[in-house]
């Protein structure tokens, strides 16, 4: 297989028939909505993802300006948890504490967008050293990506999709037999 140099540090070289392409050309973004948490209700119609690095939601909601469905992508743009990306499963709703990322599947695969995204967060999620850290949907519009035929998209996210599930089984089996480990001692003392 042919490469060519991209020109670009973190993604350096590339096979041939790739592309660099701007994600704005993939991909459409705005800011999510303001919601509060007394706006939120216990059996609301839409989940609420939120500025946070675990992959839950912030409550749920009626009413909305705008929907995500499923393969859209949040990027938490405020605090410590900016550019820890979720990927959407369910129409849901983001707070204004988040970039949402409304992603043309016709043109590149949800879930290598969502890869791409994990592995150069450092590098696709710079953001200002205020107060409250913060990205703007500008900056993230203009992040250069590289994009594979969409079948080699589909092929790279299964295979990522298999070795992550891999490594969170190992996880699991680890923290278990730590876990154990620790009863262990606390019935040795």
């Amino acid at each position: 297989m042919n490469y060519k140099e991209t020109n670009i540090d973190f993604i350096g070289a590339i096979p041939e028939h790739w592309s660099l392409v701007p994600v704005k050309y993939l991909s459409s973004f705005r800011m999510g909505q303001t919601i509060l948490k007394e706006d939120l209700i216990d059996d609301g119609k839409y989940p609420v993802f939120s500025a946070t690095e675990k992959d839950h939601y912030f409550g749920r909601v009626d009413n909305t300006s705008f929907i995500l469905e499923e393969g859209d992508i949040v990027i938490p743009a405020r605090g410590n948890s900016i550019g820890h990306v979720k990927i959407v499963t369910e129409k849901a709703v983001s707070t204004q504490t988040t970039i949402a990322n409304f992603v043309d599947q016709a043109k590149i695969s949800s879930k290598f967008l969502f890869y791409f995204y994990k592995a150069f967060k450092v590098n696709l999620f710079p953001y200002d050293n205020t107060a409250i850290p913060q990205i703007t949907v500008e900056k993230i519009r203009e992040n250069i990506i590289t994009l594979p035929p969409i079948i080699e998209q589909s092929q790279i996210a299964a295979f990522l999709d298999q070795k992550t599930a891999q490594i969170d089984t190992i996880i699991e089996k680890k923290q278990k037999l730590l876990q154990l480990l620790d009863e262990k001692k606390k019935s040795i003392i």
